[in-house]
């Protein structure tokens, strides 16, 4: 009996990738206006009531998709930290991996969308917008700097709150030009890493600044 569950919930889960992945392709290739419910379950092979079954909508399809994206560069984020003690290169790499890990998944235009859709704005019904979403990625900058304290990487007096509201500000303006026009994503991390460093080397201890 086990076995099935287990089964049923694998066959779930990947049935929902697959429509995720559907979705993903179709909107970089015809735009998230002009894909349809039925483009995305062919491209899926299921059924268009199958996909209305795990997502009710193509927002809510959408929402999903940035939900997926967000949870991977979370993951990613949390072990390259985990191993990086250094405080520039572990704020440096979060930042960066927040917007260069959205945008090797999603594509710049839906990307645009969904920032349209539900940009500040809860998504039917649900208590989480883009922005929160955000957000909660930008969380995790405030533990990197309260681990380093703990670790004495940084000053006991070095404000984690207050630097993580400017960092966030910063980062979510580069964001938003990225998604207006290509700008070189190697001048973007050179804007990051300047911006790092100048909120954290007067507050670094130890002389690890690199």
């Amino acid at each position: 009996m086990g076995q099935v569950k287990n089964l049923r919930t694998w066959q779930k889960e990947e049935r929902r990738k697959r429509i995720l992945d559907a979705a993903r392709a179709l909107f970089f290739e015809r735009g998230y206006v002009s894909a349809t419910i039925k483009d995305i379950a062919d491209n899926a092979a299921v059924s268009p009531p199958t996909v209305h079954k795990y997502y009710g909508t193509k927002q809510l399809l959408l929402f999903d998709l940035v939900l997926d994206c967000e949870s991977e560069i979370a993951s990613e984020i949390e072990t390259k930290i985990a191993i990086e003690k250094n405080p520039v290169k572990s704020a440096t790499f979060l930042l960066a991996q927040i917007i260069e890990g959205a945008l090797t998944r999603i594509d710049r235009k839906t990307w645009m969308h969904a920032y349209s859709v539900f940009g500040n704005q809860p998504i039917d019904g649900q208590n989480r917008s883009f922005e929160s979403i955000l957000a909660e990625q930008y969380d995790g900058l405030e533990k990197v700097f309260a681990d380093l304290q703990v670790d004495g990487g940084l000053s006991p007096m070095f404000d984690g709150r207050t630097a993580r509201e400017l960092l966030q500000t910063v980062n979510s303006s580069l964001f938003k030009k990225l998604l207006i026009k290509e700008i070189d994503l190697k001048d973007y991390r050179k804007k990051i890493k300047n911006s790092v460093r100048f909120v954290l080397e007067p507050h670094v201890l130890n002389g690890s600044h690199t």
